[in-house]
């Protein structure tokens, strides 16, 4: 029986670029977006994890570039870009989402970054939830199959109670190898359809 139902954010909840970080590093330091793209891939991993921070980041890549601008121009320009892009929160969905909390546990479950994190916590969004799950914070991405093992601890759930709804089949296909089952987000129209059809108490 279903008990559990797990959110990503990006892509979900919230509609931006899926091209957004590597767009904000050629913006701030006015490099091609290739070259920007490299930078993002190699950093990526530490700072999903939250092995470095976003400051410890822009300043090796500053370092690196031998930018001009100061750190805290830079730290300051990375935070506003991402707050103009990350406008667009479905607060239709999540009030669908805090309906379903009046029979399951709503978990929200996000790889995401320091400064990503300190503006959307400041949004309202993450009470809607039952508990929220941040890579940055549990050193774990999605990437790895540990991500989902340690949501499940966490909640103290066996994978078979749980659903997975997420923008992106790859990280489907990792709940699913364990048992989760899986939703691959296109709208909200099409998940309430698919919901019903698994079961899940929908009031509309």
């Amino acid at each position: 029986m279903i008990r559990n139902i797990i959110f990503d954010f990006g892509g979900v909840i919230l509609k931006h670029k899926s091209t957004l970080m590597e767009d904000k590093i050629a913006e701030i330091f006015s490099i091609p977006l290739e070259q920007a793209l490299k930078i993002w891939t190699e950093w990526k991993p530490l700072l999903m994890t939250g092995k470095i921070s976003s400051e410890q980041f822009l300043e090796k890549v500053k370092n690196e570039l031998q930018s001009d601008k100061s750190l805290s121009d830079i730290l300051q320009n990375w935070k506003d870009i991402y707050i103009k892009e990350a406008e667009g929160v479905d607060w239709e969905l999540l009030a669908f989402i805090e309906k379903l909390k009046n029979n399951y546990q709503v978990f929200l479950f996000t790889d995401t970054i320091d400064t990503h994190d300190e503006y959307n916590s400041t949004r309202g969004i993450n009470n809607k939830f039952t508990q929220v799950f941040k890579s940055h914070i549990e050193k774990l991405t999605k990437l790895n199959n540990n991500a989902f093992i340690n949501v499940l601890k966490k909640i103290n759930a066996k994978p078979s109670e749980c659903i997975l709804i997420d923008d992106l089949e790859e990280n489907i296909k990792r709940a699913e190898d364990l048992g989760i089952k899986g939703i691959v987000y296109k709208n909200t129209k099409d998940l309430i359809k698919t919901l019903i059809e698994v079961g899940i108490k929908v009031s509309i």
